[in-house]
């Protein structure tokens, strides 16, 4: 009776299974107690022509982790193998997540770090797969930075941004933080562990909760409705001419209400974003048919900036960026409601004698748990236009008036978050 040896893994996993082999000449009366860390899931036998046991398999599931040795003796014989039983697992908030679940709700921060027992040899690696509508992180700074720090009444001319930066491919480390903007669907975060040559893959699942919430446009109450739409002095004015005016004669008035889940305290705002063609001035055909205007034509090129009521020159602070500087505070599982007010005007110059204007604008309610970023709830979008000529030194004549209106595509919840690297202020400017 002799045994050969013991072949297994060096590098073994908890929860995983694997076959353990004993060989020799004969092994009919082998000694091969039991496993340490580990249960039987099935032994076999193989025979030679004389009947004698020539090699024995078990297949064990590991159960803990550390160091083991695995030993056999048949007579004078022995075998011995030392083998490193390692548990991969997904941490979060100081608990073992793996194979369960992630509570965050939208826009919270998430930091997962990868635990192995015992401590896993050098050249380990790691690699995570994160679901969908997560991102690095979403910048959207609360104050606005004049460029132009030598004039601190300037408006116009001011840095502000909202931009999304994205996760790469592959996720690697010990340790991953990141945001969701939205519920990801599927949820999984899967680690994928390197050591010793062997791969060890766990899960947990994101379950991500978020606010509920609505836009309510309620638009002017002018008889008719396109008076809203007038002449004053040297403006084009949609809406009412100054905050004196009632509320109820602005453009628009834009209602939005967010009901939050538990531990979901945060803070709530509207973005407005624009997408505009304003041309106000002294029209002219250029040598090729196309039409020229005095001053050129204030326009975003078909794309959305930020729109947001200027800055109070009689103040010294910045403003924040969200429109009308709206930001209303939320309690957990609470309802709230903010409302703002707009009223688009256009400046037309005393030698003005046409105008075109176009715009369309988009209604962002978003939502900011504490700690974490702006995510959008609900989206809405309105829009407004008018054309008129005149003979110079005479009354406007109105070509058309398009009296401000819901846009019905795309409306409701939304995940989009809005970016911008200027305003239209600025543009303006």
């Amino acid at each position: 009776c002799a045994v050969s040896g013991i072949t297994a893994p060096e590098t073994c996993f908890v929860g995983d299974e694997d076959d353990i082999t004993i060989t020799g000449n004969c092994l009919d009366g082998v000694g091969f107690p039991d496993i340490p860390g580990s249960t039987t899931v099935s032994s076999t036998e193989e025979k030679n022509a004389a009947g004698h046991i020539v090699k024995i398999t078990r297949r064990v599931q590991w159960t803990t982790p550390g160091e083991h040795t695995l030993s056999a003796t048949c007579g004078e014989s022995p075998a011995e193998k030392k083998i490193k039983v390692y548990k991969v697992d997904i941490e979060w908030n100081g608990q073992i997540v793996t194979g369960g679940t992630v509570p965050r709700i939208v826009g919270q921060p998430i930091a997962l770090k990868a635990i192995i027992e015992p401590a896993p040899p050098a050249g380990t690696t790691y690699r995570w797969t994160v679901p969908d509508k997560c991102i690095e992180k979403y910048d959207m700074p609360d104050t606005l930075k004049r460029k132009d720090n030598e004039n601190p009444n300037l408006d116009g001319n001011c840095e502000t941004f909202a931009r999304i930066t994205k996760l790469p491919e592959v996720l690697v480390g010990a340790s991953i933080g990141f945001y969701t903007f939205g519920v990801p669907k599927p949820s999984n975060v899967t680690l994928l562990a390197t050591l010793g040559g062997r791969l060890k893959s766990v899960v947990t699942t994101l379950n991500v909760s978020t606010p509920t919430g609505d836009i309510a446009f309620r638009f002017s109450e002018y008889t008719p409705a396109a008076d809203v739409i007038r002449i004053v002095g040297n403006e084009l004015i949609c809406g009412r001419t100054n905050t004196a005016s009632p509320e109820e004669d602005s453009a628009v008035r834009v209602e939005g209400t967010i009901h939050t889940t538990p531990g979901g305290a945060g803070r709530i705002a509207f973005i407005q974003r624009i997408e505009t063609r304003r041309a106000a001035g002294v029209p002219s055909t250029g040598s090729d048919g196309t039409p020229i205007w005095n001053p050129p034509v204030l326009t975003t090129e078909g794309a959305y900036v930020l729109d947001r009521k200027p800055k109070n020159i009689n103040s010294s602070d910045d403003m924040v960026p969200q429109f009308q500087a709206k930001i209303k505070v939320i309690g957990e599982s609470a309802t709230e409601t903010i409302e703002v007010l707009d009223s688009p005007s256009v400046f037309l110059s005393g030698v003005a004698t046409a105008f075109d204007i176009r715009e369309f604008f988009e209604m962002f309610l978003m939502y900011q748990p504490t700690g974490g970023i702006w995510v959008t709830i609900h989206k809405a979008r309105w829009r407004w236009s008018a054309a008129g000529s005149r003979a110079p030194g005479q009354p406007w004549v109105w070509s058309h008036r398009t009296p401000p209106s819901a846009v019905n595509s795309p409306d409701g919840p939304s995940e989009q978050l809005p970016t911008w690297e200027t305003r239209i202020q600025d543009i303006a400017a």
